[in-house]
């Protein structure tokens, strides 16, 4: 993990070290090994420069890529770009990581956030056709790829990255994204400049953004919540680059635009076919394996790991592969667990699941670090999650927010998480209104009265069979605008369940993994996530529905993966809970004078005209995370700023 930024200037106006130092500065937590700065005139050369994070060993040394001073004003008069970088060492701890890194020749430049897991594969295909390395960093690895590969590389890469590449010949510069937004970026550009940056931080630490709340994504937002991978921010003139793309930027055109590509999509498969129990076995054992080997990938790195352990499903299985490959490299002495409970207050048990927890730390024998957030502590906790998310999120931040700022007390820099199963496996509830539509009506009541009895969700059958018969007849024309005007909604008729998850990979989960992204970051930890490795992904959209919803289960094909391997009582768990919160309790007891103060009290709540009151608790959350969001980022006249003690 790291973060980037660039200046590119395209009026010739002298670009500024100070400029982009602030733009790092802003970013430090997510870098606090390593800074580096590159300086690029219009005739090709280039300049480096250090900070007071670059190693001492950095400076003064036969790559050509070290700097050769720190920053004190003598940068090169015609420098009109720049590019920044922060590194959270994870592979090759030494100052040969240091970026921005070029080739040998001084063409590319390369700065870039994330870790390339098949770096080592992909190494030795490099060196085979000729390519000769002089680093045991990842880094390195992208660059000759690209230089080998050109964007095609992107299509061997397994990892999360944002890539920037500058290339001194062309004066062109490619951007990338990996394949699921895990890597952030964003952009801001005028008539004079164009500015990126993995977080908008950076963008407001560069005096000549001009932003404001973007009240139109404010709005949204307060009506159907947090959605990270629109191009929109919540902040006025700052974008998103897409996920799953790629693009150039060049600076001879002339034209002061790009056109992102995108060089990687999931296609599902539609099958109806019915299910086979001999097929699921087989699937089944392809499925472990690739999960496996994807935390064998992620598991390269040189500093201490840990595992988020919920007690559900998905993160037991990567705690288990995680012991198994450690163990079977010698190296298992008790994997570090990192989990929050509730056990404490009465009030707030329903949310605890160390029962589970439990289970596994004892079959495994596990370390098992813990946390338990206090009422107290939520309002500050809050208002720092506010700062990471940067656009306003969903929830309160606390659960993962406490278990990251567990890992970094407890020396963690790399964790496991179990994010992306729910979203490939049929994970949700949600998912039955789509399965029971297009479930043959023969099968229909017997497969209802199964999950009925493994979910413990009463009438079941009577409820989708209502959803069913609505959504058929809202497809006569007459009785949908019926339907929508009692209801207030649409009914369109529920995609099959594949085609609702690659949705639900492209849209929901993106939001969520950069929820992960922004809460580890912010305490200089490395989140990787076994379940997005993308090999994984491409086999599950392909596996007929009819084994991710079987048997009376959700997820079937992952618990029969792991069944036998972890305990019964996890594999074959019915109740679903994922790093529940006790909100309304929060909320409604120990927090309400906080959460009644702050809306109330919201200059932005009444510009965007919402109504005090409303009892949904979803929606009360939303406005409680604009008000704070308005004091974090303070609205001044010329624009947003950090608050002074943000700053």
């Amino acid at each position: 993990m790291s973060c980037v930024a660039a200046i590119f200037s395209f009026n010739n106006q002298k670009v500024q070290l100070q400029h982009i130092e602030a733009m790092t500065q802003a970013m430090r937590h997510r870098g606090p090994d390593d800074e580096g700065y590159v300086f690029f005139t219009r005739n090709g050369g280039a300049k480096c420069f250090g900070g007071k994070d670059t190693p001492s060993s950095a400076f003064g040394g036969a790559r050509r890529y070290f700097p050769t001073e720190t920053f004190a004003g003598n940068y090169p008069d015609e420098a009109v770009i720049a590019l920044g970088q922060r590194r959270l060492a994870t592979i090759d701890l030494s100052a040969n990581g240091h970026q921005p890194m070029c080739t040998e020749d001084r063409r590319y430049w390369l700065a870039h956030d994330g870790t390339l897991y098949n770096y080592i594969e992909l190494r030795a295909e490099l060196e085979k056709l000729g390519e000769v390395f002089s680093t045991d960093s990842d880094t390195e690895v992208i660059l000759k790829a690209y230089r080998r590969w050109n964007h095609d590389c992107l299509a061997r890469f397994n990892g999360d990255w944002t890539i920037l590449i500058y290339d001194t010949h062309t004066r062109q510069l490619f951007v990338s994204r990996d394949r699921f937004g895990v890597k952030p970026l964003y952009y801001y550009q005028d008539e004079t400049q164009l500015l990126l940056s993995s977080e908008i931080k950076g963008l407001l630490a560069h005096p000549a953004v001009k932003t404001g709340p973007n009240l139109d994504y404010l709005k949204d937002y307060l009506e159907s919540g947090a959605k990270e991978w629109l191009k929109e921010t919540a902040f006025e003139n700052i974008y998103r680059f897409p996920f799953a793309h790629y693009a150039r930027f060049d600076l001879n055109s002339g034209k002061k635009h790009w056109t992102p590509q995108r060089y990687w999509k999931l296609e599902p498969n539609l099958s109806t076919e019915p299910f086979n129990p001999e097929r699921a076995k087989e699937y089944a054992k392809q499925y472990y394996a690739l999960l496996k080997d994807a935390v064998r990938l992620r598991l390269r790195c040189s500093v201490p790991v840990g595992c988020a352990l919920s007690g559900g499903l998905d993160s037991s299985s990567i705690v288990y592969l995680v012991d198994e490959c450690l163990k079977k490299d010698g190296a298992g002495n008790g994997v570090k667990t990192l989990s929050m409970v509730h056990t404490k207050n009465p009030a707030t048990q329903y949310c605890d699941e160390s029962v589970y927890i439990d289970k596994l730390v004892k079959q495994l024998d596990l370390v098992s670090y813990r946390n338990e957030p206090e009422p107290w502590a939520i309002p500050r906790l809050h208002k720092d999650s506010v700062y990471a998310f940067e656009n306003p999120a969903d929830g309160l931040g606390t659960g993962t927010t406490y278990l990251f700022r567990l890992a970094a007390e407890k020396n963690v820099k790399v964790t496991f998480d179990g994010q992306g199963g729910d979203e490939q496996l049929a994970g949700y509830f949600s998912y039955f209104r789509n399965y029971f539509y297009h479930l043959p009506i023969r099968l229909y009541f017997d497969e209802a009265r199964r999950l009925e009895s493994n979910t413990g969700l009463n009438n079941l059958s009577i409820r989708q069979l209502m959803y069913r018969s609505i959504y058929t007849l809202a497809k006569i024309s007459p009785i949908r605008r019926v339907l929508k005007k009692a209801f207030s909604r649409d009914f369109d008729t529920p995609k099959p369940v594949n085609e609702a998850l690659v949705q639900s990979i492209e849209k929901g989960l993106v939001t969520l993994v950069h929820y992960g992204d922004a809460r580890s970051s912010s305490f200089s930890v490395e989140s990787r996530l076994p379940f997005l490795d993308h090999r994984l992904v491409a086999f599950l959209a392909n596996i007929p529905a009819c084994y991710k919803i079987a048997m009376g289960w959700t997820k079937y094909l992952a618990r029969l993966a792991f069944d036998g391997k972890l305990p019964d009582d996890i594999t074959w768990r019915k109740d679903k809970m994922g790093w529940t919160q006790p909100l309304e309790y929060w909320l409604n007891d120990p927090l309400k004078k906080w959460k009644d103060e702050l809306i109330a009290n919201s200059l932005m709540l009444k510009t965007l005209k919402v109504a005090q009151m409303v009892k949904n608790p979803t929606i009360v959350m939303r406005r409680l995370t604009i008000s704070v969001w308005e004091q974090v980022f303070h609205h001044k006249r010329k624009g947003i700023r950090l608050n002074a003690q943000y700053r």
